[in-house]
């Protein structure tokens, strides 16, 4: 998951993002309630959803990313060209469930959960 994504999953968490913590066994249970949530809610998740972007321009719903992509090397040559994929829907809820299941072993496996 890039730092971006994590950053929005805790956001979707109510949490404080970090590069680095850990969750105490204690917690996965409500943290585990809140991703099903979530889950269920594309309201919730829905401010959440970045539009791919070309050097931080948004790439409209009918734009080709080729036509853009090579926009963007002729109008700066001398610069490198950024791109963001995004994130839609579908990655948020995939990322949410990876993180549900990533949850519920350690806390079957009586774990806690680090990252960093």
């Amino acid at each position: 998951m890039s730092n971006s994504s994590a950053e929005a999953a805790f956001n979707l968490l109510g949490l404080e993002f970090g590069f680095e913590g850990s969750w105490d066994i204690s917690k996965l249970p409500a943290l585990i309630r809140r991703i099903e949530i979530i889950l269920i809610d594309a309201v919730e998740r829905a401010s959440f959803i970045d539009p791919p972007c070309i050097n931080g321009v948004p790439l409209s719903l009918d734009s080709s990313a080729a036509a853009a992509l090579h926009e963007a090397k002729v109008s700066r040559r001398d610069q490198a060209t950024v791109i963001s994929f995004g994130r839609n829907d579908e990655s948020i809820v995939r990322n949410m469930r990876s993180l549900a299941t990533l949850l519920e072993q350690a806390l079957s496996a009586n774990l806690s959960v680090s990252w960093g």
